[in-house]
């Protein structure tokens, strides 16, 4: 499969995903998608990255939640990051309750 036709696919997926948080209620998801295909075979020797992205998110302070969850998740011992108690945890103080 061609590097394009795959991103395309990927983009009609965000597309999906979209269209499904619109219907849910956008207000009550919050979402980054990012997927990409990394191009390494440059004449300056600096890799580039071919990119399809997706988000819903309202203000600074969601795009920072999710960094951080991203972060949190990343840095794992043992599948539970340190200082790191659950996405409980992770939102504490942002008014969201998981159900």
């Amino acid at each position: 499969m061609k590097r394009e036709e795959f991103l395309l696919k990927v983009q009609r997926i965000c597309f999906d995903i979209e269209k499904l948080t619109e219907e849910y209620g956008a207000d009550k998801v919050i979402s980054l998608v990012v997927l990409g295909c990394i191009e390494d075979h440059h004449d300056d020797g600096i890799p580039r990255m071919s990119a399809i992205y997706n988000y819903n998110i309202e203000d600074k302070r969601e795009l920072d939640c999710i960094v951080d969850f991203v972060d949190a998740t990343w840095e794992t011992h043992d599948n539970k990051p340190d200082s790191y108690d659950g996405l409980d945890d992770l939102l504490d103080g942002l008014g969201i309750d998981l159900e």
